[in-house]
């Protein structure tokens, strides 16, 4: 009997040796778990703040770039100077009927990129301007440069640049299904709906065509 008693005296103290190691684990692991739960909170505050940066990086890059202007196709030579780079733009300007002096208007002017493309492309130049209401002017008339080998467009941040990119693939295939489209910074306008690259990758480009069919026969409905 003694025995026993003894052997149940030994199992009650491993019990509570036991439950002694249990009770420090779970200190332990409830450590742990508010550690890493305050390590997900530092990661999102992180993410947050990196997210808020980019934006605000976005924000003040497309503000430097909104008095600027894009031409692509003038043709380039290895010993071009200022001024020979200045006349072919002041061409350029008389031939889409903008009458400017450069001398006033223009802050900067620069080819973008490394000179020497091995397929002769020549290097776009950028123009920043002193005033918007003069780089307004000289997009809105860059439409008479259609039909020539020469663009004029608007000074876009790389990232915009990829997703205009992708949005005038989408742009041509809905004229094609004969509905009205407009490319607008990075939205694609849809019969004057707006969409973004985000979207329209989220979607079959057939669901947004079924859309429009249904919102016509609404409006025919209404009327």
């Amino acid at each position: 009997m003694e025995q026993i008693l003894e052997k149940l005296e030994k199992i009650d103290e491993r019990n509570v040796r036991i439950e002694s190691k249990i009770e420090k684990l779970q200190v332990n692991l409830d450590k742990l778990n508010k550690e890493n739960e305050q390590l997900k909170a530092d990661n999102k505050a992180m993410r947050t703040k990196i997210t808020v940066q980019e934006v605000r990086n976005e924000i003040l890059e497309r503000q430097a770039r909104r008095i600027n202007i894009v031409i692509q196709g003038i043709e380039e030579n290895q010993t071009e100077s200022e001024q020979e780079m200045i006349n072919k733009i002041k061409g350029i300007m008389k031939k889409i009927g903008v009458q400017i002096n450069l001398d006033e208007e223009l802050v900067e002017m620069r080819r973008i990129g490394r000179q020497g493309d091995p397929q002769n492309v020549p290097r776009p130049i950028i123009l920043e301007m002193k005033k918007e209401a003069t780089r307004m002017e000289i997009l809105k008339a860059a439409k008479n440069l259609r039909g020539t080998k020469i663009y004029i467009n608007e000074d876009f941040p790389k990232k915009i640049l990829e997703e205009r990119k992708h949005l005038l693939h989408y742009m041509k295939m809905v004229r094609q299904e004969g509905h009205t489209a407009a490319l607008k910074y990075n939205n694609l306008y849809i019969n004057g709906e707006p969409f973004s690259l985000e979207q329209l990758e989220g979607i079959d480009i057939n669901i947004v065509q079924i859309y429009f069919v249904v919102l016509n026969i609404g409006r025919l409905q209404i009327n």
